[in-house]
């Protein structure tokens, strides 16, 4: 038996027909295990919590669990885990696959290697999470439909109690992005048991204290995002509505008739920017889809935007966005012949194995053959600057694309994520590209017309 499932809060049971229940007895303590058939292979369950949800997180029989799983020699774990949400992308609703993790847990039987026998063993947690089994996930995720977010650190908290507003400023100060009460021991036992072992962490609600327009959390990107709803208000408009009152929050709440007697806004444009309610809720929404916002003035926000003339104040991101890594930006055109595409590929490729992030902007031709050759490359990273919403991609040819550098890189936007592509919008793109890389090259229908920039 390869493979077995632990089932978190809310998980407790796999509804297959015919599943064969047994009690398996170790060392540590006994454990209800179902064998049930799931795509013609046998996969082994236990429900953490047992049936019905009547072990706390701090009496789990961790060291039983995985001891049973390991006896009737199954080689991977999926574990699923109700989790807070304290990263700004990953708010209710979020799959987020576990990449580390903080233990502040006490008191619990973490270990297999306790002694008795004599020696003293110790286990690497470099990557305390099966990076083989995680790619899994991610290209099963993709195949389904189903948007993930494919790294985030667990801050494992002793429990039954919740946390308090203070405790979760402080995991949020030592990079946590949720917060649960039961991945660990689990995760370190599974790898001192020689199991691979991945887990799915599913967000069900914000974490104590966290929410978008209290306590600063996502600084100013609300407010820009509430002047962006007002039609017709481009990067400009926006930025003098901040300077004009002071801030964009100051803007938003200023009375429509000081919107547009000193914003220059239309009573359409002024009634559009100073309503907030729901846009909470629609950017939570978005956090689900893994989507996050950056705005000017935020540490992570490229720095290289601000030499534009209207740099856009607000940027939607899915990815790893890494403001400040070497970038060659490879574009051309839609329908380059063979050659065209075989060059840009093999530059592209190259270049990422070099270290070069390879900025682009998703179109079809010379944009897809260079977004393809840096994934291809060993730890290669390329950014898709769009003409669009994230939730919009176009061409719609390339979706599967889009993910894919998702998780290898990032998409960026600075529209909101429903907007639909324009032509208006694709050259707005363009300036964003110019800016972003350290040198271009264009690729345009035959070899002989490519060149650097």
């Amino acid at each position: 038996m390869d493979f077995g499932i632990i089932g978190g809060t809310g998980f407790y049971a796999l509804d297959e027909e015919g599943a064969a229940r047994e009690t398996v007895s170790t060392q540590y303590g006994e454990v209800e295990v179902a064998r049930v058939s799931l795509a013609d292979k046998e996969v082994a369950f236990v429900a953490r919590h047992g049936a019905g949800h009547h072990i706390p997180p701090h009496r789990v029989n961790y060291r039983a669990i995985i001891a049973a799983l390991r006896g009737l020699g199954v080689k991977n774990i999926l574990a699923t885990a109700a989790v807070g949400g304290i990263a700004e992308n990953m708010g209710p609703g979020a799959l987020v696959l576990l990449t580390q993790f903080l233990d502040f847990t006490h008191g619990r039987e973490s270990t297999f290697f306790d002694g008795e026998d004599g020696e003293v063993k110790h286990v690497d947690l470099t990557e305390p999470y099966c990076p083989r089994l995680r790619g899994e996930l991610c290209t099963a995720a993709e195949a389904a439909g189903e948007t993930v977010v494919a790294s985030g650190t667990y801050a494992c908290m002793q429990g039954p109690r919740f946390e308090t507003p203070a405790e979760i400023r402080m995991l949020r100060t030592l990079g946590a992005d949720v917060v649960g009460m039961t991945n660990v021991p689990e995760a370190p036992l599974a790898r001192e048991a020689g199991i691979c072992y991945a887990a799915v962490a599913v967000v069900t609600n914000w974490a104590a204290g966290v929410t978008m327009m209290e306590e600063g959390r996502g600084g100013d990107a609300v407010w820009w995002a509430a002047i962006q709803q007002a039609p017709g208000v481009g990067p400009a408009a926006m930025l003098r509505l901040a300077r004009v009152f002071g801030s964009p929050e100051k803007a938003v709440k200023a009375p429509r008739e000081e919107l547009m007697a000193r914003g220059g806004l239309s009573p359409e444009q002024a009634a559009s920017a100073s309503v907030i309610r729901g846009l909470e809720r629609r950017l939570r929404r978005l956090e689900g889809a893994g989507i996050s916002l950056r705005c000017i003035g935020d540490p992570s926000y490229p720095s290289s935007l601000l030499d534009l003339p209207s740099p856009p104040p607000l940027l939607y991101l899915r990815g790893e966005l890494r403001p400040d890594e070497p970038s060659v930006a490879v574009v051309g055109t839609r329908e380059p012949d063979a050659e065209g595409r075989r060059i840009a590929k093999a530059l592209a490729k190259g270049l990422a194995e070099r270290g070069f992030a390879i900025v682009s902007g998703l179109a079809r031709g010379i944009d897809t053959a260079a977004h393809r050759g840096a994934l291809e490359a060993k730890e290669g990273r390329t950014w898709a600057i769009l003409g669009c919403g994230l939730l919009r991609i176009y061409p719609p040819e390339n979706a599967v694309l889009a993910s894919q550098i998702a998780r290898r890189g990032c998409l960026l936007s600075e529209v909101p994520p429903d907007t639909e592509v324009e032509r208006r919008l694709l050259l707005a793109r363009d300036r964003l590209q110019a800016a972003c890389d350290a040198c271009c090259w264009r690729g345009t229908a035959s070899r002989r017309r490519c060149r650097w920039r």
